[in-house]
């Protein structure tokens, strides 16, 4: 009698822990059937840019936004295709500016990353030498080396005491990021307006 209920009772724990374990089994298929379903409704992650241009933006007001507190634009807003932009996704655009009535010109670039999406590029104080740079006559974009992109040309009027002159700032993209070259900005010293300017690079080729 006593072995027929301890037989039982074997058969009773071996059929419970049997069952418990396939309910642990389960509730593990379960959270990873949830953590599946999880993975697969999350949505991706937004890309932040700096500036997003709509079809109702007031762009100078909103790329206004995204300069120094105090500060002033000290030329127009130009745009192009220079450096590491083919113009597929857009043309960068050129932000001179002026913080706090300081006199010292400064540039903001804003690069496509997609179409009218842009993320910024602050290239600092525009100077020569221990001379800063009064105001912005004039950015263009030409060949000026011997590798496909262009670079940025910015003619600028510079104060050395109580005379002033011109100079023109030359950008070029080294792969990586925006470099000044001050031996073609010694090539084109004094030389404006942009079409003179363009003339001294072309014989230079020669």
């Amino acid at each position: 009698m006593l072995l027929a209920l301890f037989a039982v009772s074997v058969q009773s724990d071996a059929g419970f822990i049997k069952n418990l374990k396939k309910k642990v089994t389960h509730d593990k298929n379960d959270k990873k059937d949830k953590k599946n379903k999880t993975a697969e409704t999350k949505e991706p992650e937004k890309v932040k840019y700096d500036y997003e241009m709509t079809e109702n933006s007031d762009r100078d007001a909103d790329i206004k936004k995204l300069l120094p507190a105090k500060s002033e634009y000290n030329h127009r807003i130009t745009e192009g295709v220079f450096g590491p932009a083919d113009g597929s996704k857009g043309n960068i655009l050129i932000v001179p500016y002026v913080t706090g009535g300081n006199g010292k010109v400064q540039l903001m670039l804003l690069i496509p990353a997609e179409t009218q999406k842009y993320n910024k590029t602050m290239l600092g104080e525009i100077r020569f030498g221990k001379y800063a740079v009064q105001e912005v006559e004039s950015v263009f974009f030409d060949q000026a080396d011997k590798d496909k992109e262009r670079e940025l040309f910015v003619i600028c009027y510079v104060m050395k005491g109580k005379r002033g002159f011109t100079e023109t700032a030359v950008y070029d993209w080294n792969k990586t990021k925006y470099q000044r070259v001050p031996s073609m900005e010694s090539e084109i010293k004094d030389l404006s307006p942009a079409i003179t300017v363009r003339r001294k690079l072309r014989a230079m080729e020669n």
